[in-house]
């Protein structure tokens, strides 16, 4: 990994003030569920609610069995206890094919109307008919199509301590920031982060009634000891951004809560994830490190919707399967060891070519986008619980157990594997792969395919048999930064589909295509998002001196190109090196490059790291999984 030194930045925060909570607007569509074909329109303007109802009429329609289609109106107005009543009327006019005539319009006085809401979501509407009949119906907001409220926000909440156990009641006005996850199985998580440093969350079971949303039991947790239910009402996305309210009955030593909210979108952020689709950016991350492409991941104690963090800054590697995590990125969230056949605690170590992780291995949920893995075993890079590391773990270089270590706060191994090591582990006590740890030591021990770290993507419901890189193309000289997506699954949704992809099966055993190169031919080559440059044989130009210590650097840049041959056929593809001191020399503050490549350390070696990447759609299909291209494991591109 080539580093550069962190640059510095400057964030600006737009702090806006809260919206103190208005009265509820009951405009939407309303329907009562168990007589679906009727319903009625209510918008409302202030303390007005103009209602047009679409109901049947005493004429028979011509199949003699159902009745005409009819529409009434009303206007309703608000009484001081927030009920409306009014008139109803029956309008005919010019027919709607021939020109208007105004005159032939003729309102006609037919009865009363009233709405008596319930809540904020629910009501009796009841309508009487001069000399003719009365209909009362419980009625509720009619839910056309999910509203997604995921994403950044900013803003502010306007709120209230009252009861005797409150230290300081009254009112109060503080700013936050809001991160909203709704991973699309019902649930909902709202985590407020203000000012003055409290950070609270709030999660549980959304329901959705037309364009309102509602957690009744929400979890309420906040960083200064608050534990309790609270419930949120009125929760709806709106044109800027979101707002809602909560209350809890008891925040704290019988002090009860109650506060509106109000945010806006923030600015610059990406829009909130699709349901498959992971925003991926290549911006140097922590560390300042060339062609990282880094995600967040969100991890749970099992089972849990509110014991959660978000974790940001997490390469995504395509050489490998398995979420890792270090141990310093988890400051808010314990996990639950996990033990072996014998019962000993599990740890794992990982070796790379230029040093290892260890860690142990715990259990979590994990989400991304509107995708879910549960029951997911983890490892965390250097957990402190296992300080004692195997020399059979050690041996293969220096220790890459800490952010400036590892260069990212995890790894997210989205490979062509189903499992990191598989049946040879589940069969035999490897060093350098899964160990059991007793108080004397760690020792490497078997383990079932079943407790293995998995590919986390093999785990989900639906779009489960592999991944889509989707980078940009960069300029020649690199750029800054890039930002593309980790689309989840191929050919299981509109935007996951193969298309005209060349398709290259890899060796089942190894995972491996075959390069040609010069004339020569490479076995040892994959597609790998996790390697930050095209690493080809030993001595392939000379090297660099400068800030590109340990890449290549050619005289001038080289325009080249490459057979990549797979099981069932090949593609070919044009690449080019650039000499890597005069790219980082005129571009320091540059983090992603498509031309840069340095020695593999093995002759029979073509890893394509992510320059390979950009421009292009890269497939990587997991192992035994079926696709529309054929069962994997393969790339395609």
């Amino acid at each position: 990994m080539h580093k550069r030194l962190l640059r510095a930045a400057l964030a600006f925060a737009l702090l806006f003030m809260p919206l103190y909570a208005a009265a509820a607007d009951y405009t939407d569509i309303w329907f009562l569920p168990s007589e679906s074909g009727w319903g009625v329109n209510l918008v409302q303007a202030d303390n007005v609610i103009f209602a047009t109802f679409f109901v049947y009429g005493p004429t028979k329609a011509p199949n003699g069995t159902s009745n005409e289609p009819t529409w009434y109106t009303a206007i309703i107005y608000a009484d001081a206890n927030g009920n409306f009543s009014g008139n109803l009327f029956s309008t005919v006019g010019t027919y709607f094919g021939a020109p208007w005539v105004p005159g032939n319009r003729v309102d006609t006085l037919v009865g009363t109307a009233s709405f008596v809401p319930s809540s904020d979501y629910q009501g009796t509407l009841t309508y009487s008919f001069t000399g003719g009949p009365t209909v009362v119906k419980s009625i509720q907001r009619q839910t056309l199509v999910t509203i997604n409220l995921a994403g950044n926000y900013t803003g502010g909440r306007a709120g209230n301590y009252s009861g005797p156990g409150c230290g300081t009641p009254g009112d109060y006005q503080d700013n936050f920031n809001l991160q909203v996850l709704q991973p699309g199985d019902g649930t909902g998580t709202f985590k407020f982060s203000y000012t003055g440093g409290l950070t609270c969350t709030l999660s549980g079971t959304l329901t959705q009634y037309g364009q309102l949303y509602t957690m009744p039991s929400a979890s309420y947790q906040c960083s200064n000891g608050v534990n309790t239910v609270a419930s949120m009402n009125g929760i709806q996305a709106t044109a800027q951004g979101i707002e809602g309210s909560y209350a809890a009955a008891s925040a704290a030593g019988g002090c009860s809560e109650s506060a509106a909210f109000a945010a806006v979108a923030t600015a610059g952020a990406s829009p909130p994830a699709t349901q498959n689709v992971l925003p991926m950016i290549v911006n140097g991350g922590p560390e300042s490190i060339i062609n990282f492409g880094l995600v967040s991941v969100t991890v749970c104690a099992p089972g849990s919707s509110s014991n959660c963090q978000t974790i940001d800054n997490v390469l995504v590697d395509t050489g490998s399967s398995g979420l890792r995590l270090l141990s310093s990125a988890l400051s808010a969230l314990s996990l639950p060891q996990q033990v072996d056949a014998s019962g000993n605690a599990l740890a794992e170590c990982i070796q790379f070519v230029g040093g290892f992780s260890w860690g142990s291995v715990r259990l979590a949920d994990m989400q991304v986008a509107g995708e879910q893995a549960r029951s997911l075993p983890v490892q965390i890079i250097g957990d402190p619980a296992f300080p004692s590391i195997p020399s059979s773990c050690s041996s293969s270089g220096p220790p890459q157990n800490t952010l400036p270590g590892l260069g990212a706060n995890g790894i997210l191994g989205v490979g062509l594997q189903l499992q990191d090591c598989g049946s040879a582990c589940a069969q035999f006590a490897v060093p350098g792969w899964y160990y059991g740890c007793t108080a004397s030591g760690c020792i490497p021990t078997t383990l079932a395919v079943s407790q293995q770290l998995p590919n986390p993507v093999s785990l989900f419901s639906v779009d489960n048999n592999g991944v889509i890189i989707e980078l940009p193309s960069i300029p020649a000289a690199g750029a800054a930064t890039a930002t593309g997506s980790l689309i989840f699954g191929i050919g299981t949704q509109s935007n996951n589909a193969l298309g005209s992809a060349r398709i290259l099966a890899t060796d089942p055993n190894t995972g491996n295509i075959i390069t040609n190169f010069n004339g020569e031919n490479y076995t040892n080559s994959y597609l790998d998002s996790g390697s930050n440059f095209i690493y080809i044989s030993t001595a392939l130009y000379p090297m660099c001196t400068g800030d590109g210590s340990g890449l290549y650097c050619p005289a001038s840049t080289q325009s080249l190109s490459a057979t990549l041959e797979g099981t069932n056929s090949n593609a070919s593809v044009s690449f080019s090196i650039a000499n890597a001191d005069a790219s980082l020399a005129a571009n320091p503050n540059f983090d992603a490059f498509d031309n840069l490549a340095a020695p593999a350390g093995d002759v029979s070696a073509f890893a394509w790291g992510l320059p390979f990447f950009y421009n292009r759609k890269v497939y990587t299909a997991i192992e035994n999984r079926s696709t529309p291209g054929g069962t994997g494991p393969y790339f395609a591109f």
